[in-house]
This record gives structure tokens, sequence and C-alpha cells, in this order.
């Protein structure tokens, strides 16, 4: 699951720390996942946000590539994440979002509510 941290770096926190959503779902090609929002937003900036340290998105910044793995620790499992970088270029206003991508398995692990539904 991608999660946004920051829309525009450093200054612009992303979308989980101002949607006041209940639900969220979440669409592949067969399959949806419908999750708690609240408990989701709760994880998140509570727990996961903080486990993500700015040597880290920095490090990504000034690099050529859009990704780097990282390892995110959590009630002593360790979780193979994606930390992301989009650069923008907007008449000549230019940032860059910050996510990090997440295995639904986390989720589960942490006890957000995450139903998974095929889709026909």
């Amino acid at each position: 699951m991608l999660l946004e941290l920051y829309s525009k770096y450093p200054h612009k926190v992303g979308w989980m720390h101002n949607s006041a959503a209940e639900r969220l779902a979440y669409f592949f090609p067969a399959r949806m996942f419908w999750i708690d929002k609240k408990a989701l937003c709760a994880f998140c900036l509570k727990t996961l946000f903080a486990k993500i340290e700015k040597n880290e998105i920095e490090k990504l910044l000034a690099q050529k590539q859009n990704s780097s793995s990282v390892e995110i620790e959590l009630k002593g499992k360790t979780y193979k994440c994606t930390l992301t970088q989009a650069p923008n270029n907007t008449d000549g206003d230019c940032w860059n979002t910050v996510s990090i991508s997440v295995p639904f398995g986390m989720l589960v692990d942490v006890e957000v509510r995450c139903v998974e539904y095929e889709l026909h």
C-alpha cells in the first residue's frame, strides 16, 4: 500500500495527515481492500511515520533514483518497504512528493482492519 508522507517535501504533509475519511478503498485489477482509514491513520501518525528517518528521505532525494529499499521493524518483525520520491515541476514551482510502500501484511499484523474482496 502506498502511503504519502509529504505532498510537498518538507513543508506540506501528505493525505494521511489531512483526510477525514473513515474508510479507504484500495483497488487492484482483480481485488479490493476495504480499510479502516481512522485506524490506518492512527498507526501511520503514531508509529510508522516516526520510524522513517529524515536522513533516509534526504538520501533518497539526493539520488537520481526514484525509490530505495528500507526496513521497518515493528513488534519484533522486519518488513521490507520502499521509500519513493516523485519529482514535480509546475510552472517553475519544483517539489518532491515522498511516499512509502508497505506490505498489506504489515497492516494485518498491527491490527488495522483490512478486508480483501475479489472483483469479478
